[in-house]
């Protein structure tokens, strides 16, 4: 396990072990093209891995608390609730079809192969963005309301990822994105940012959102989160209602964990 989270992570890390009945290994990832990411245990094997960028280590601690939240919630759905998504061939290659049809601005300045691999990675990317979201919004107000020494650092690293995600608003990214994979990601990410606005209580978070169009979209997604929150199994369900709204509920299925 690495030593580079404090004291005050370790509440949520002994509640992850405990829950999950798994150890909690943490290391780095210099490759890694997210933040972070928890990985359950499969067959064989006996620890829950937490896996970081080195980049955001100053910000390990909610790396840490955050990423444990998926194993808290993961872990506390009863053993035939624990399923994951996943695409086969033949859920990507259906995917890819539907927007590969799509006139975008770098289609035609990709070598045929290249083009196909950028696709294959924005679609299975808009399904993980899709099926995290709806637990990563529960996982932040958790933190809030559970773990106040978390809160300070929990504030600078969503502001940062804030910042990271409005940029994705410029013009100039919009047109080197095939356009349904640029509509759904995006009020995806209006959620993410309504639900910072709300933990930081700053609501003009979400108007570069609303000024570009994502507001109707994005509040449709985002009502589906006003319910209580009732774990795993409902994280489930409204990433399936999510998949039906975004017209991508053939992209992929649920599987348990194996």
């Amino acid at each position: 396990m690495s030593g580079g989270f404090s004291q005050r992570a370790r509440e949520v890390i002994d509640l992850a072990r405990s829950v999950s009945g798994h150890s909690i290994e943490i290391e780095s990832d210099p490759t890694l093209d997210v933040w972070s990411i928890a990985r359950f245990p499969r067959k064989g094997e006996t620890a829950c891995r937490i896996i970081y960028h080195p980049a955001r280590e100053k910000y390990l601690d909610y790396i840490v608390g955050h990423e444990c939240g998926h194993i808290y919630r993961f872990f506390s759905a009863k053993p035939e609730e624990r399923i994951l998504p996943a695409m086969d061939s033949a859920d990507l290659e259906k995917a890819m079809r539907g927007v590969s049809r799509e006139r975008w601005k770098m289609r035609d300045k990709l070598p045929p192969d290249l083009k196909m691999k950028f696709l294959a990675s924005l679609c299975s990317g808009l399904v993980r963005h899709l099926a995290n979201t709806p637990p990563d919004c529960r996982i932040e107000f958790w933190i809030y309301n559970n773990f106040v020494e978390l809160i300070d650092v929990q504030a600078a690293a969503l502001g940062e990822q804030y910042l990271t995600m409005v940029r994705c608003l410029d013009p100039e990214i919009r047109k080197w994105t095939p356009p349904a994979i640029y509509r759904k990601s995006t009020a995806i990410n209006y959620v993410l940012g309504k639900n910072t606005s709300k933990l930081l209580d700053e609501p003009d978070l979400i108007a570069p959102y609303v000024k570009n169009g994502f507001e109707r979209l994005g509040e449709k997604l985002s009502s589906y989160l006003n319910d209580e929150d009732r774990g795993y199994s409902q994280d489930v369900l409204i990433a399936d209602v999510w998949a039906n709204e975004l017209e991508v509920e053939d992209w992929f299925q649920w599987k348990k964990l194996e």
